[in-house]
């Protein structure tokens, strides 16, 4: 990809508020990425629910921060439904103490990123090797698309070689 990652986070305020400010800071100095974060991106007088649906729209990662806040909020519950309705790729962060069962949004077949306050660099890790393995299959698709558009033109390009070869020359046999 030519242009930086966008990346949404999704988290509760009051209990998200530290790690999505870590995910933030590591993900912007550390990898050039530009990441939206409410807090930060969000201007005065500024409509925020239009700004918050055109970030999820042109994001290209999700990062769900998982609290016991955050699984009854009704914002991040329409920022998830909303990253679904568009099919990005979600990240979810789950903090260590949450109950699996109480996860929602049909996450469950999602591999989830567990972390403990006390151990941040272990998920900031997991984000980077997740969206390695993003990017990774980003150009095999890009690549899969190019070879796929590429070898029809190739196709082409030699029957019309052989054709004209045999308009221009009839002498030629083709057996």
């Amino acid at each position: 990809m030519g242009r930086p990652l966008n990346i949404f986070i999704s988290y509760k305020r009051g209990e998200g508020d530290n790690i999505a400010r870590e995910i933030e800071n590591y993900l912007t100095r550390k990898k050039n990425f530009l990441v939206f974060r409410d807090v930060d991106k969000i201007e005065g007088g500024e409509d925020w629910n239009q700004k918050i649906t055109r970030s999820i729209k042109k994001s290209d990662i999700f990062i769900l921060i998982v609290t016991s806040l955050a699984l009854t909020s009704e914002e991040v519950d329409k920022e998830v439904r909303e990253a679904q309705r568009w099919n990005k790729r979600i990240l979810p962060c789950k903090l260590d103490i949450i109950n699996l069962e109480k996860l929602k949004w049909n996450l469950g077949k999602l591999n989830i990123l567990n972390y403990s306050e006390k151990n941040i660099s272990a998920l900031l890790l997991s984000i980077d090797n997740s969206i390695d393995t993003f990017l990774y299959e980003k150009r095999k698709q890009s690549l899969k698309k190019g070879v796929s558009i590429a070898l029809p033109i190739v196709i082409i390009g030699f029957v019309t070689y052989i054709f004209l070869g045999y308009l221009l020359n009839p002498q030629i046999e083709v057996s």
